[in-house]
Parts: C-alpha cells; structure tokens; sequence
C-alpha cells in the first residue's frame, strides 16, 4: 500500500466501500425486504382465509338451522311403519297390484335413539315409467326415504316391454319406547 499514491488508495477506497455495499445490500437488506414481502403475501392469504371460513361458518349455521325443523319432524313421526307408507305410495303410483312383497326390518343404530328402517320391494312386470314414478315419490317423500340399491331386469316374454324390479329402501326412525 505504501507504493500506492494518493488518488489510487482513494479509488481503491470507493472500491471496497462499493463492494461492501453490494455485500451487504445483497446479504441483509434485499432478504428482510422480501421476508416483509413473503410475511405480508401470507398475512393476506390468511385473513382470506379467514373470511372464506367465516363464510362457509354462516353457511353451515343456515343449513344446520333449516334441518333443525327436519330432525323434529323425524323424531315426531307418530305411528310412522315404513312397510305401509311404502304401500300408500305404491298404491299412489299405480304399482300395488304388481308388488310381489314388501319385507321391512329395523337395524339399531349403535349409541343412538334411531333406529335404520330398511324395506326390501319387489316389483313384476312394471313399465319403466310406473317404476320411475315409484322411485320419485319414494326419493323426493318428505319421510327421509332413500333408494340404498336396486336390480331392474327384463321380462322374459321378448313381446313385453315390462321389467322386474328388487330395491331397498331405507329411513331413519326414533326407537319406540319400551
């Protein structure tokens, strides 16, 4: 350094205070500036987030408040029997008279006051718009009856357009008190 005149130890001065700049731009400030960036980008997804969850909140204590009204009907039914409203809706769907049987039995539903209603149904020589009409009043009754499984084949007779029919149908119930 001794060799070295005034105006070079100057730039070599600038020099190293430049590269120390750079250093330290590159190594402490530009990460706490993107660190800033990355924390506030997180800070805003989270209270999207939460206000998505406030949203499907809301949306849940209107569902649970509608079905409120549902459950009471469910455990209020008096004298409800799966295997009879099956035959009034049978008898609505113009089906009765070609209903084979109609076999119903409960299940207990394990740590609860219900109890699952299960009724096989099974239909001979039904055209596919009398069994259509059935399963819509069986699917859309205000008695919480599901369709669990079905079987449809064709007649043997190859001049008659109708079918046979198995299905399952099931329900909840309150158990009845002993």
């Amino acid at each position: 350094m001794n060799r070295l005149g005034n105006r070079e130890k100057l730039i070599l001065a600038a020099g190293i205070v430049i590269v120390l700049t750079v250093l330290i731009h590159a190594l402490v400030i530009s990460p706490v500036i993107n660190g800033n960036r990355t924390r506030q980008a997180t800070i805003r997804n989270l209270e999207n987030d939460l206000v998505t969850m406030a949203d499907v909140a809301g949306q849940y204590e209107k569902a649970k408040m509608s079905t409120n009204g549902d459950w009471d009907k469910l455990i209020n039914r008096k004298d409800f029997s799966l295997e009879n409203y099956l035959g009034q809706l049978a008898r609505q769907s113009q089906v009765m008279g070609k209903t084979k049987y109609i076999k119903s039995t409960k299940k207990p539903i394990a740590n609860s006051t219900f109890a699952q209603s299960i009724a096989d149904i099974k239909l001979d020589d039904v055209t596919m718009e009398e069994l259509l009409n059935y399963l819509h009043k069986i699917e859309t009754s205000p008695n919480f009856l599901s369709v669990k499984r079905i079987t449809i084949t064709r007649s043997q007779n190859p001049d008659d357009y109708g079918v046979s029919s198995i299905f399952q149908v099931t329900t909840i119930e309150a158990e009845k008190e002993k």
